[in-house]
């Protein structure tokens, strides 16, 4: 049985703070603090719901320790709040966010475990940022919500910070638009094998085409999908169209080619998306070699043992995993021996320094080396010159793909690029 959560003697509640803020005198200032807990769905792993409770109930009482005689409370779940009465200035708010940051300087007790938390606040005023409990508590989770966004300790609401979260709003709104309206569309960038510069197959890679702005770059759109929870949703759509295509593709040039889709950590640990590419591929006779998966060094984490059973779940259909950027994350070929992967994507930052920098040569080197003695592919994304196409070749990497081969390209232009192509011979004339 879960732990159930209490509030202590020293803590209000929700209701206790509307009706502070809603029945005050007017004239009067606060300072309103909304304080949220991170890092807690690690500790549901490894200790339950009854150690999330434990270490939640510990960071109220730090809380109450730190602060001293201001007023605080459980809001909601992993969220606190703290009341300051007639601050004498702004500092006097600083001072006594400072003290509540300390609370997870040392670890927390959970039952015989001890374990480590952050915590996010989010400031405002009354009566600068409003008058009632209802817009006072909405504005303190924006100014919460950037904190967490921007993985900054504390962020007091301003008029900024208000408006960059209506802009978000609004973006979210539009994403689900797009996906919904058929707004997105898939380009693929060839892949070509070394040393020979055989086609052997290509990236799916997501944009927007949004009505009235163009060509939307993914790096604007996929923080806030990622965010909002509808990456799931984008990733299957992805994974569909690029089998979709790859099957018109090779049926129509009677190949093998493959195509590689980007998976985010929230749509694979949801176990979800698994389930779908197996059924896609049952359903639709695809050869299981045609799709591929990448997934980025910061998707695996650092729960190495459920990063292991997810991939492993991958290799049993037979679906091939390359670590994508490669040597910019916090993994490590140590850690990777672990994994059941295929390949190693090296990020193209290496490899736009390969001519200039001796350290980024020996870091492609090293990767070369490790990873073949592992029985992994490499592959070098970014290459953009023939003369980093055939060093890469004579250090050892398997495949490559950058602009030197092709941009990427839509799935009618991409099929004219391959006819103009003698796909038995070298691509780079």
């Amino acid at each position: 049985m879960s732990h159930k959560f209490s509030p202590g003697p020293l803590l209000r509640d929700r209701q206790w703070l509307v009706d502070r803020l809603d029945n005050a005198l007017p004239g009067g200032r606060r300072g309103i603090l909304v304080i949220k807990i991170v890092g807690l769905s690690n500790i549901e792993d490894l200790l339950g719901f009854s150690g999330r409770d434990l270490v939640i109930e510990g960071v109220g009482r730090r809380l109450g320790e730190r602060l001293g005689d201001v007023p605080i409370g459980h809001l909601f779940a992993n969220e606190f709040f703290a009341l300051i009465e007639a601050p004498s200035g702004d500092a006097d708010v600083s001072d006594l966010v400072e003290r509540a940051l300390t609370c997870t300087a040392e670890p927390i007790k959970a039952g015989d475990a001890s374990v480590r938390v952050d915590i996010r606040i989010g400031v405002v005023f009354s009566p600068e940022h409003g008058h009632s409990s209802e817009i006072l508590l909405s504005r303190a989770i924006t100014a919460l919500n950037a904190a967490a966004r921007q993985r900054q300790p504390v962020v007091y609401f301003d008029e900024m910070v208000n408006r960059n979260a209506r802009e978000r709003a609004a973006t979210h709104a539009e994403l689900r638009r797009a996906l919904t309206e058929g707004q997105f569309e898939l380009y693929f960038q060839p892949k070509a094998a070394l040393p020979d510069h055989r086609l052997v197959g290509f990236e799916a890679l997501l944009r927007w085409r949004q009505p009235g702005h163009g060509i939307v770059p993914p790096a604007t759109f996929v923080p806030l999908a990622e965010e909002t929870g509808l990456i799931r949703e984008i990733d299957v759509w992805v994974a569909e169209r690029a089998c979709e295509a790859i099957m018109r593709i090779n049926r129509a040039l009677n190949t093998d080619f493959s195509v590689s889709v980007n998976a985010s950590a929230m749509a694979l640990e949801s176990g979800d998306y698994i389930r779908h590419l197996r059924r896609l591929i049952a359903e639709n006779h695809i050869p299981v070699e045609w799709l591929e998966i990448e997934m980025t060094e910061t998707t695996i984490g650092d729960d190495t043992v459920a990063a292991a059973a997810l991939l492993a779940e991958c290799r049993a259909i037979g679906l091939k995993v390359s670590i994508d950027d490669f040597g910019i994350g916090y993994s490590s070929l140590h850690r990777l021996r672990h994994f059941p992967v295929s390949g190693l994507k090296i990020d193209r930052s290496f490899v736009g320094e390969l001519g200039q920098s001796n350290v980024a040569r020996l870091i492609i080197r090293a990767t070369i080396e490790l990873g073949h003695a592992m029985g992994l592919q490499i592959i070098a994304e970014g290459v953009e010159t023939l003369a980093q196409a055939e060093d890469l070749a004579l250090l050892g990497v398997d495949v490559y793909q950058g602009y030197v081969l092709s941009r990427p390209l839509p799935e009618a232009e991409l099929m004219r690029w391959i006819g103009n192509q003698d796909l038995g011979t070298l691509l780079l004339r």
